[in-house]
């Protein structure tokens, strides 16, 4: 890489701008899926379907269970347990 675009590019020039960076843009990608169903439908398109209205938060509900859940890191913590005798 040239030495030229280092000189060009000073961090400095944009300290105390209002500058918006999108960082790591489609970097889940592979991790979280996206919000397609099958083939034909998507979470988008049935969310915004008025004839899907009254069951909106269990399509909610199936998104994060399904996907978002699964993407979760949780660690069990050793007190975990003291807790649970505690709550009895």
């Amino acid at each position: 890489m040239s030495n030229e675009l280092f000189k060009a590019f000073r961090a400095s020039e944009l300290h105390d701008k209002n500058i918006n960076f999108l960082i790591g843009s489609g970097a889940s990608a592979s991790f979280i899926p996206t919000l397609k169903i099958n083939d034909d439908f998507t979470y988008e398109d049935i969310l915004t379907d008025s004839d899907y209205s009254e069951i909106k938060d269990f399509i909610y509900y199936q998104y994060y269970k399904n996907i978002l859940r699964k993407s979760f890191c949780f660690f069990k913590r050793d007190d975990d347990a003291d807790l649970r005798k505690t709550r009895r």
